[in-house]
Parts: C-alpha cells; sequence; structure tokens
C-alpha cells in the first residue's frame, strides 16, 4: 500500500518522483519500454535483443543456437533480469536442473529472485524453475533469473578477468 502511496503522490506533485534524494521523472517509474534502439535489418529487432543473441551463441560457443527475446527496460535502479524458456535435446526435470544449477559457480538458487534482491550480489539469482509445457517430452523448463549488473557484466568480470590473468601469467613465468 505504501507504494501505491507513493507512486499515485509523485503523479500528482508534477514530473519528478523523490527517491533517497534523488529525482526520477514519473513516466520512468511505472513503465516497460522496449531495449534499445531498433536495428533496421528487417527483423523488427532492438540492438539489446541482437546482442543478447549474438553474445549467447558466443559465450556458449554455439554458434548456430536458436536464440530469441524480447528486452525490456523496467524502472529498477539497478538489476537485469530474464525469463528463459529453455529446450534441451533430452528430458530434464526441475528438481535436476536445481541440482546442476545449485552447483555451478556464479548461482544462488532462490525461490522468485528479484532485482532488488539480486542488489549488490556476485551469483546470479535463479528461481521459478519449472517445466515448460510448451515444450513436449518433458525436454522444456522455465525460470527466471535476476542479477546485479553492475557488479556481473561489469566491475566483478572485471576482478573475475584480472584474477585469471594473474593466475595465467604465475603459472606461465
Amino acid at each position: 500500500m505504501d507504494r501505491i502511496r507513493f507512486f499515485a503522490s509523485a503523479r500528482s506533485a508534477g514530473t519528478t518522483l523523490p527517491w533517497k534524494g534523488v529525482q526520477i521523472p514519473v513516466e520512468d517509474t511505472a513503465t516497460a519500454d522496449p531495449s534499445g534502439d531498433f536495428v533496421d535489418d528487417g527483423r523488427g529487432e532492438t540492438v539489446e535483443e541482437r546482442e543478447l543473441r549474438d553474445e549467447s551463441r558466443k559465450i556458449l560457443e554455439l554458434p548456430r543456437l536458436p536464440v530469441s527475446g524480447i528486452c525490456v527496460r523496467v524502472p529498477v535502479l539497478t538489476g537485469h533480469s530474464l525469463a528463459i524458456n529453455a529446450e534441451f535435446a533430452e528430458p530434464l526435470t526441475p528438481v535436476r536442473a536445481r541440482e546442476l544449477l545449485g552447483r555451478a559457480p556464479g548461482v544462488r538458487l532462490v525461490d522468485v529472485p528479484t532485482p532488488l534482491q539480486a542488489t549488490g550480489a556476485d551469483p546470479s539469482l535463479v528461481g521459478r524453475i519449472r517445466q515448460d509445457e510448451g515444450v513436449p517430452d518433458d525436454r522444456g523448463l522455465a525460470l527466471f533469473v535476476s542479477g546485479d549488473n553492475l557488479r556481473k557484466g561489469a566491475a566483478l568480470n572485471a576482478v573475475q578477468i584480472a584474477e585469471l590473468a594473474a593466475r595465467r601469467a604465475s603459472t606461465v613465468g
């Protein structure tokens, strides 16, 4: 209820929303917009949607991996979130997926990940793992991921790359 009053008072007061000493334009506080400029290639994608596809393929070293997504900006101070529907060659249960993800470096399992929970945390938060009923033979999963993009993908990655480079340099010399 406090959130409703907070947004209502901002809308009635004018064009900015005071939040922890920062003035945020009201129009940026209650909407979700396509993320990034549109690419003029006939596909109707934004730059970020193309990057989602291309970077996923590059990181996973699967150049022909079918990847599709819609990227939107949602008014949070920090964080990236992904709603993922994944299709596999073999059946994969949510229980087995939790076992695998629970052992994965840089991942923390939670029931319902949010950008707020992920703020200031190194691992990506993964949850809401369930069977995707749109994929036959139990070969699909749906899950939700949130992470602090100021850490993972930015500062934390820089530190991890520097640490890796230092380890490699010490083993070479």
